[in-house]
């Protein structure tokens, strides 16, 4: 595999290519996910405030954890996002 990597650059750029979309596409869902919950606390008039973590971040890498959001009068929660068609309160 190392002499594929260090002999075939079309391969190395394909695969290069295909990780950093990747990487761009869970970052901008990320965003998103984020604009999508501060809009709809703030719409219904919800006290809150927020920590985020970005990719790469140790909170993220090692604990799985892209924010936690406190809401005024409950505890504080951890967040991961990731692109899905169901969530649950856990």
């Amino acid at each position: 595999m190392a002499s594929v990597l260090q002999n075939d650059e079309e391969f190395l750029d394909k695969l290069l290519t295909t990780q950093w979309n990747s990487i761009k596409g869970g970052f901008e869902n990320e965003l998103r996910a984020l604009e999508n919950l501060t809009e709809m606390l703030e719409k219904s008039g919800v006290e809150f405030e927020y920590d985020i973590y970005p990719p790469g971040h140790k909170r993220d890498r090692y604990d799985s954890i892209d924010l936690t959001l406190k809401i005024q009068g409950e505890q504080p929660m951890t967040l991961q996002i990731k692109p899905v068609t169901k969530t649950e309160r856990m």
